[in-house]
């Protein structure tokens, strides 16, 4: 008997370096299993944009984080009517930033966040060669520039790490990548309710 799912897709929006992908690559086999009428399949809106960093500066004349400061608000707005078409479909479980203008019915919206020193120490093996300090300022300002185009394209009063834009926001910071999929995959089955996830700390929810 299939396993009945609450949402179509999963999408996993979050700080720079809390661990958005590796929840990803955890939750695919679980998914396929569970719910193998749809042959689940990975998709990140991050690693679209370093597709096209990669054709435009292969020399890497610039960071990718320069590149991406400079996009334009239309550049992104196209990103998210593409991949909205393409998530809601179901099926998929994506990691991007922004989820406001995704179907709340049909996509499950997961936020992760951490402590900066956290993300900076998790992130030392993609800025090899800079300090904490250094890859502390780097994942700062990449926030506030993921925060400047969120408030572009969504309006000024728009944040995208706030809770009222998700069904959870896990801290991952003292949290196994195991424990964090056992509360998607609840939240996908109806296991648990988004309101007990939203209003409680993660320490409290059910083992």
């Amino acid at each position: 008997m299939l396993t009945i799912r609450t949402f179509e897709s999963i999408l996993i929006s979050g700080s720079p370096k809390s661990g958005k992908s590796a929840l990803t690559d955890k939750l695919l086999p679980i998914l396929n299993a569970q719910f193998p009428e749809y042959q689940w399949k990975k998709s990140s809106v991050g690693n679209i944009w370093r597709e096209i960093y990669e054709k435009l500066h292969p020399q890497h004349e610039i960071t990718f984080e320069e590149y991406w400061r400079n996009t334009t608000l239309q550049e992104n707005r196209q990103m998210n009517i593409k991949s909205k078409a393409l998530f809601e479909k179901g099926g998929i479980v994506a990691d991007l930033r922004f989820t406001a203008h995704f179907d709340p019915k049909k996509c499950l919206r997961i936020f992760l966040t951490a402590d900066l020193m956290t993300r900076a120490t998790r992130a030392q093996s993609s800025y090899s060669g800079k300090s904490i300090e250094e890859i502390i300022n780097i994942l700062a300002l990449r926030e506030g520039d993921e925060l400047r185009m969120s408030r572009e394209m969504f309006g000024k009063d728009y944040d995208f790490r706030d809770k009222k834009y998700h069904h959870a926001l896990i801290d991952t910071t003292s949290v196994s990548v195991d424990r964090e999929a056992e509360i998607v995959m609840a939240l996908m089955k109806g296991d648990m309710p988004p309101s007990k996830v939203e209003t409680v700390g993660l320490t409290e929810l059910p083992s």
